[in-house]
């Protein structure tokens, strides 16, 4: 199918199977329609028709749902509460729209009417409460329109909090008639799992989830990156995944962020902020059939009047050496073929990590082209990449500044602050409170807690200059913060 319909040319794995093949899906949306001898019932639609074929035992749903689907047509038939008749308009109940945690076994019963109000609706949450101990909502949706969408905006509570309660891959999530979420539970965390594996995330990563949903793919990532962003053009599933974030603890909500934009507009956003990526992974066609590369070189003349100092790497399943020397002429920095080798394609990812790192040295305030300048820039590039304390010396105005700055935008660290301390212009009666910051009440005028330097550089890089003017006292509390990462006000 690749080949004939995509016109491409790639390896394609095993398929996984899903750990459960009958049962597994947490949501169900039944038409309510009537069976040959005019009772309510729940089915499914025949084949290019609106006509109801009645399917009391779904194999696809859990069992509990189809019951609660077949009691909820029986109280239906005891209480004349007709279906909607597509034809003539007229009758209230459309469908029965039903979910369940996998997790939590919480269920929710939503039933889609043509008005909001239900009869014997009390009765009706009493008796289904009393049968199935497990539902912890019923819902009312409204849907008065001629259409086949299956929901309307409007939604009424009749019982329980609005939502369920479950969790996918850790993350905690809520859930309502209207949310987004992967129908097969077990499997979408098995998918999840994988694709952690094949991220490779280290804690100094910035994770970027496009299309996040209610950002549970990211989320469930969190704790192995440095920072999530999370980027989705539904404002609802925003909101969903900001929410579930808090519900994470305090810890992965502060180190995540979502907002509601297209893809085009977050990546303008992002730039704005001064984020940059290391490395532009770029396919040459995007289109059915194109196989002239043509997307790809516009793109990538885009790429580089934006930044002349992107790291572009070109991927096709149309190589060829015509192709090859022309990407490289045009500023891409190598050519990686479809398929492709998993490891040479890390090794290759990560030589472009390094040549883009000395890119960005090569921007910065060093100048010099000299061998001791060179011999400095070799040695910036290998402590870059750690998190070892780093000793900078030299004479007045060699620029020991301009070292510690091209260090932190060389790191990891670079989207974190980097803060300069000039201790020479501290006085040495502030210099414990500059530096630690304090608590209110600490001393007369303390009516605030104000947080020292130290603190502000967190997570980035800190400067001490001029290191000669602290007293002892202060070098051995400076040593002991520095060795023990930890330190008190």
């Amino acid at each position: 199918a690749f080949r004939r319909i995509g016109g491409l040319d790639v390896p394609v794995l095993d398929a996984l199977p899903s750990p459960e093949v009958d049962r597994y899906r947490n949501k169900v949306q039944f038409p309510v329609g009537r069976d040959k001898n005019g009772a309510p019932c729940i089915g499914f639609y025949a084949g290019r028709t609106h006509r109801i074929v009645p399917c009391p035992d779904c194999k696809l749903q859990p069992d509990v749902l189809n019951e609660i689907g077949n009691t909820l047509c029986d109280f239906f038939a005891a209480h004349n509460i007709q279906p909607y008749d597509e034809q003539t308009g007229k009758g209230l109940v459309r469908h029965v729209f039903l979910r369940r945690g996998v997790h939590s076994g919480q269920i929710m019963v939503c039933l889609v009417c043509t008005r909001a109000k239900l009869p014997h609706a009390e009765e009706l949450c009493r008796a289904l409460t009393a049968q199935f101990s497990d539902i912890a909502t019923i819902l009312i949706n409204v849907n008065a329109r001629n259409t086949n969408v299956i929901l309307g905006s409007e939604t009424h509570t009749l019982y329980g909090p609005g939502f369920i309660e479950d969790t996918l891959c850790g993350v905690p999530v809520q859930l309502g008639p209207l949310s987004f979420y992967q129908v097969n539970t077990l499997a979408a965390e098995q998918l999840y799992g994988i694709a952690a594996e094949y991220a490779q995330l280290t804690p100094d990563d910035l994770l970027l989830d496009l299309y996040c949903g209610m950002g549970t793919i990211g989320l469930s990532m969190a704790d192995h990156c440095r920072e999530l962003v999370g980027v989705e053009i539904v404002p609802e599933a925003i909101e969903s995944a900001k929410a579930n974030a808090a519900r994470m603890g305090a810890a992965v909500s502060a180190k995540s962020r979502f907002f509601c934009a297209d893809a085009g507009q977050a990546a303008a956003r992002l730039a704005a902020e001064g984020l940059r990526p290391d490395v532009i992974m770029l396919d040459m066609n995007f289109h059915r059939d194109a196989i002239s590369g043509e997307e790809g070189y516009e793109w990538l003349e885009k790429i580089l009047a934006h930044n002349p100092k992107s790291v572009v790497l070109f991927i096709t399943a149309y190589v060829d050496t015509e192709k090859a020397v022309r990407a490289i002429k045009a500023g891409a920095i190598d050519f990686i073929p479809k398929p492709w080798d998993r490891n040479k394609l890390l090794d290759t990812v990560k030589s472009a990590v390094e040549l883009s790192r000395e890119r960005n040295l090569d921007s910065s305030d060093l100048i010099g082209e000299c061998p001791a300048m060179k011999e400095l820039k070799a040695q910036m590039m290998r402590v870059a990449a750690t998190d070892a304390n780093v000793l900078i010396t030299g004479e007045n105005g060699t620029g020991k500044d301009v070292v510690a700055h091209a260090l932190h935008l060389l790191s990891d660290r670079a989207r974190k602050p980097f803060v300069n301390i000039d201790l020479g212009c501290i006085p040495e009666n502030l210099f414990e409170s500059e530096l630690f910051g304090y608590e209110k009440g600490a001393f007369t005028d303390a009516r605030n807690a104000k947080e020292g330097r130290i603190e502000t550089a967190d997570g980035g890089t800190l400067f001490l200059d001029e290191l000669n003017y602290m007293s002892l006292s202060m070098q051995s509390k400076i040593l002991r913060a520095i060795q023990e990462n930890t330190f008190r006000r």
